[in-house]
């Protein structure tokens, strides 16, 4: 079976709500979803996953990322830069 992964970074709970949605969707094409907040979840995570979204809210008038999605965004792009260099 497919495994995806829908991280959410949610202020309101609108993004949050988009991850579920996003989640019942995959679900009914028989994808088995772990939906997640930014906070709770290991960038190694990613790597066990066929499918992997990452949703967030933005804001002010330049559409700035919060700070946790950006801290995860950089922590999960050097985990998984070393774990694919650690495989060649």
């Amino acid at each position: 079976m497919i495994k995806a992964l829908v991280v959410y970074a949610s202020f309101t709970g609108t993004t949050k709500g988009i991850a579920e949605i996003l989640a019942a969707d995959l679900r009914e094409h028989q994808v088995e979803v772990l939906i997640r907040e930014c906070t709770e979840v290991y960038p190694a995570e990613y790597l066990e996953n066929d499918i992997c979204v990452m949703a967030t809210y933005t804001y002010g008038s330049d559409g700035a990322l919060p700070e946790e999605a950006e801290d995860f965004f950089m922590i999960s792009r050097r985990s998984i830069s070393q774990e694919r260099s650690l495989e060649c």
